[in-house]
């Protein structure tokens, strides 16, 4: 059977033929110069979402304007289908939170049901993609005049990128199989990018080769995202192809999780449509949309008709870049935005958090939708079974404690959360004695109650409804206790801020940390877990009114760090030089005579005399160097802080010889950035997860002076990963893109020349033992500290949310969001295709 491989494809984004007109913008300044005002704002009128970059399959054929026509007209006559199928909201669920009653939960399932029904049918892709597995399939393309010349173009393209693909697909076509449509999960889609999304940097040349043309290789460089001089090096960044008999959808404010090298991706918004001129007329919809919703979530993305709520579990392997959508079974979450998902098991994952959007439907006579959205908030934990694909739903009870009975974990979105191991390990408390109770010391807090830090009259009202508020400094219970025992092999979830809903459209930002620990009830074989259908949520809060604390926020980038291995290595091998030389005295003398018969007990070596003994330059004690020695106190902060009594009140450190020894796995949780409503949070907060301790971070820039300054980089719905000693910042909108996108504040009145604000690069890299930006100069002083960039060099610079990242084997998998350039008429696009960075462990901008 011969392969199509003569088949066009239509690798470029036509947007000549696009019907649809992009929203206007003049530019999103971030101290930059701009004229207009912002394109955001709570209207009832939209347009669809263009992509920014996207996937197309090697089967698709080459649409005319007029089949491209027929499939604009069927997405909306889907569509109206789609909203069709949502029934009014009654009085009851007005209450916001989980469900209130049984009869209203299958009110809710029925609904989604026939709403799934119309979101299957925009996600077939049948009609984009001819069946090479059929002997009698055959595609005939019959263009005109003027389309042959770049139909022919893109066809000599398409046979340099797809040889290889068809040279494998026939070897996988000459095995014999029971069930061909095996065959159609390897089919290979290829990115493409937008044309004037490319070519942007100013680095790139102008001359143009047929090679330099081809928008759709199978991985397309990164000169798009970054120039040279942050592209550390060639093919560090790329967007690959993927293998799959599905398209990935665009996904904004989704849930992404990676275990075992696979990536779940669950809940979000994706677009109803799969290219450009395929997006459907928004004319006939009318929107009353979430009001007040705090960045980054965006009313044109979030109440846009266009934007449908994803009900469907996908998973992405990251060492074969197949997709694939399971069905999955249980009790199966809605579809949520701004969940967020944690390592429960090697097994199995815990999702928590987000909202849900429920839309009320109505149609005049003359054929007009009239939507009206609303945010349900969801309180309850859901857990995966990535063997089984099986759901479980688990209720969060919050532990009482002092004065306080009937405390409430309020349902949150745009939180952090993370998962900590429970197994046990000798930790060291403010004693200097072994607790073995893992990262939660029950024997700390025992103390801070008996010598009144921490306790109820410090700073707390007995009242239940205060727990929640904005600032918590209640000391926590004896119920922080560990059960790493009983639950070996299964992680606690630690959460921290976070949004919860107060009134009908108004949202609070909060700063309370919470443990929440899910009880097994049966371990069996193959990593196999039965939990329980509750779980209790601990509150973990101050030890003494006075402690430091972050502030209320949400949407801030998290990572956790063993900052140990990054700062302590160095200090011992100079300490080791310092304190300590080899006494040559203890040296072993070799024996003038060999035995014959090794294997007699006499001839046998004495490993005693084969030590070398070290003595100390101090105190004269010697010891052998094949014992592990302690450590001094190193630079880190928590080092030094868990070498003294916080509460003595003295900063002494303990003797040479009577320190603990360290915890080889010395876990830190960096938090930067986020907002509160509008305002940015600037700061860099860490936090030592086994002493439970916060510490506020400066941050430093290099300046041209040949010093470093502080400085201030204020991002909110961006994301992190710390790789090596290094911290790395993805998208995010600074304080300025969020007056512009929300305000319509605009710069005209700004003072030159342009400046660059710190932040703007879509990857800013932070050195974690000096708290310093890299690839960086800075120029100006701490009030107004600024870029010395050359201005017409970052042309390119763009802002970007809504996505998730997930880092892999030393590689960073960016999936999904929206895109916007900060210097140029885009609006907001959407990225439809996998970004990829390869980021080096070491500090090659230094």
């Amino acid at each position: 059977m011969a392969l199509h491989a003569h088949m066009p494809v239509d690798f470029a984004m036509n947007e000549d033929n696009q019907t649809m007109e992009e929203p206007s913008n003049e530019g999103i300044p971030g101290r930059y110069p701009s004229e207009g005002l912002s394109e955001i704002e709570d209207n009832d009128t939209f347009t669809p979402l263009p992509y920014m970059s996207n996937y197309i399959s090697v089967t698709a054929p080459l649409f005319m304007n007029d089949f491209k026509s027929k499939i604009r007209t069927e997405n909306e006559y889907l569509l109206k289908k789609y909203y069709s199928s949502k029934k009014s909201i009654s009085h009851a669920m007005y209450r916001h939170g989980s469900v209130a009653s049984d009869s209203e939960a299958s009110n809710a399932l029925a609904e989604r049901s026939k709403s799934y029904v119309w979101m299957n049918k925009f996600l077939d892709d049948s009609r984009y993609m001819v069946d090479l597995f059929e002997s009698g399939t055959t595609l005939e393309v019959q263009p005109n005049s003027e389309e042959e010349e770049e139909i022919e173009k893109r066809q000599s393209l398409r046979t340099h990128a797809a040889a290889s693909y068809f040279k494998h697909l026939q070897r996988l076509m000459a095995i014999d199989l029971r069930e061909p449509d095996v065959l159609k999960k390897h089919n290979l889609w290829i990115p493409r990018i937008k044309k004037n999304w490319r070519n942007e940097p100013s680095d790139r040349s102008d001359e143009s080769t047929l090679y330099d043309d081809k928008v759709c290789p199978l991985f397309i460089d990164g000169n798009e995202y970054m120039t040279k001089d942050y592209d550390l090096y060639k093919g560090s960044i790329s967007i690959p192809s993927i293998f799959s008999e599905y398209k990935l959808p665009a996904f904004v404010h989704h849930c992404a999780v990676e275990l075992n090298g696979t990536v779940y991706i669950l809940g979000g918004l994706m677009a109803c449509h799969k290219h450009d001129d395929e997006a459907p007329s928004l004319k006939d919809f009318n929107v009353d949309g979430i009001k007040n919703l705090p960045p980054p979530l965006l009313s044109s993305v979030v109440n846009n008709p266009s934007m449908i709520n994803n009900g469907r579990l996908y998973l992405m392997s990251a060492y074969s870049n197949s997709l694939r959508r399971p069905e999955v079974s249980g009790q199966i979450p809605p579809p949520l935005l701004c969940m967020k998902g944690s390592k429960l098991t090697e097994r199995h994952i815990f999702f928590y958090g987000g909202f849900e959007i429920r839309t009320e439907t109505n149609v005049d006579e003359h054929g007009v939708f009239y939507l009206r959205k609303r945010a349900y908030m969801n309180n309850t934990g859901y857990i995966l079974d990535t063997m089984t694909f099986n759901f479980t739903r688990v209720e969060l009870t919050a532990i009482p404690y002092k004065l306080v009975s009937y405390p409430t974990l309020a349902a949150r979105f745009g939180h952090v959360q993370l998962s900590i191991p429970n197994n046990g390990y000798n930790s060291y408390n403010n004693n200097g004695n072994g607790n073995g109770n893992g990262y939660f010391s029950h024997q700390r807090h025992h103390e801070s109650d008996e010598n009144g830090n921490g306790s109820p009259g410090s700073g707390f009202e007995s009242t239940s409804s205060e727990l929640n508020s904005s600032a918590v400094s209640v000391g926590s219970p004896h119920t922080r206790l560990n059960n790493g025992l009983h639950n070996s092999g299964v992680h606690s979830i630690l959460i921290f801020g976070g949004y919860k809903q107060v009134g009908d459209d108004d949202y609070e930002a909060m700063n309370d940390l919470w443990k929440i620990d899910v009880p097994v009830l049966v371990k069996g074989k193959r990593g196999y877990y039965k939990f329980g259908s509750t779980a209790n949520a601990t509150i973990l809060s101050r030890s003494n009114p006075d402690a430091p604390w972050p502030s209320p926020r949400a949407f801030s980038a998290d990572c956790i760090t063993n900052v140990r291995d990054n700062t302590t290595k160095p200090d011992l091998l100079e300490r080791l030089q310092e304190n300590f030389f080899i006494d040559k005295n203890t040296f072993p003398i070799p024996d003038k005579s060999r035995a014959l018969l090794k294997s007699l007990p006499h001839a046998r070596p004495d490993h005693d005399r084969s030590k070398i003994r070290t003595r100390s330059k101090d105190s004269g004690t010697s010891s052998s160097s094949s014992t592990n020695g302690s450590s001094n106190a190193s630079t880190n902060p928590f080092w030094k802080q868990r070498l003294s009594s916080p509460h003595s009140g003295s900063s002494t450190t303990l003797p040479p010889r009577f320190k603990p020894h360290p915890n080889p796995e010395h876990k830190v949780l960096i938090l930067h950035g986020g907002s509160n409503k509008t305002d940015v949070c600037h700061d860099m907060w860490w936090l030592d997860i086994e002493c439970e301790t916060w510490s506020q971070i400066a941050t430093h820039g290099k300046h041209k002076a040949s010093k470093m300054i502080p400085i201030e980089i204020g991002l909110v719905g961006h994301s992190m990963v710390c790789i090596g000693g290094m911290a790395v910042f993805v998208g995010g909108l600074l304080q300025e893109d969020v007056d512009h996108l929300y305000f319509g504040v605009d710069y005209k009145d700004m003072k030159l020349p342009p400046q660059i604000a710190i932040g703007s690069d879509l990857i800013n890299i932070f050195d974690l033992a000096s708290q310093c930006l890299l690839g960086h100069t800075v120029i100006g002083d701490e009030t107004n500290a600024h870029l010395t960039d050359d201005l017409a060099a970052r042309l390119g610079i763009i802002l970007s949310f809504g996505f998730t990242l997930i880092q892999f084997n030393g590689d960073i998998l960016l999936f999904g969001g929206v895109v916007s350039k900060r210097l140029k008429s885009s609006g907001i696009n959407l990225r439809g295709a996998i970004l990829k960075c390869v980021l080096p462990s070491m500090k090659l901008t230094t």
